[in-house]
């Protein structure tokens, strides 16, 4: 798929160690959102993207066992999985919509995760709603009520 529109929210403790060279590798067609934890995430704000026609939406947290909150991996996946649900109900694979974990020690998760997405994307038919709304992302979401980018 040509530049497919890719929406990600970032933990902030696992953006944290997101160097400034990663985040340059952030290409047209992909906006991030840092969220304070991922379990905090509204699930509208994903079905929103999706409806505003992205292709997929990332999470990218930090890894189980290393995440500041009691219960925040397990709170995020559970949210995921009903989410998934949702996409079938309006015809969208659940595929689209991914967690990856920002290992302490990896080098360049955000870079890992743009990749696994970009190859998930590639596999599947464009998001029928990019052509009902346009495939407008840019500035049609906002995580968490803050709706600040990571800076590039």
């Amino acid at each position: 798929m040509d530049n497919p529109k890719i929406v990600g929210f970032v933990c902030d403790h696992a953006g944290d160690r997101i160097s400034e060279s990663a985040k340059a590798q952030v290409q047209n067609g992909t906006r991030i959102f840092p969220l304070y934890c991922s379990a905090n995430l509204l699930p509208n704000t994903v079905l929103d993207a999706f409806t505003k026609g992205a292709d997929a939406v990332f999470f990218l947290t930090c890894s189980e066992g290393s995440c500041k909150y009691f219960d925040g991996i397990a709170k995020i996946n559970r949210i995921l999985e009903s989410i998934k649900l949702q996409l079938s109900d309006l015809g969208l694979e659940p595929e689209r919509l991914m967690l990856f974990y920002a290992d302490p020690f990896e080098e360049n998760p955000l870079g890992r995760a743009l990749e696994e997405c970009k190859v998930t994307v590639d596999a599947l038919s464009p998001n029928p709603y990019k052509s009902e709304i346009g495939g407008v992302v840019e500035n049609g979401v906002k995580a968490n009520g803050n709706g600040h980018d990571m800076p590039k």
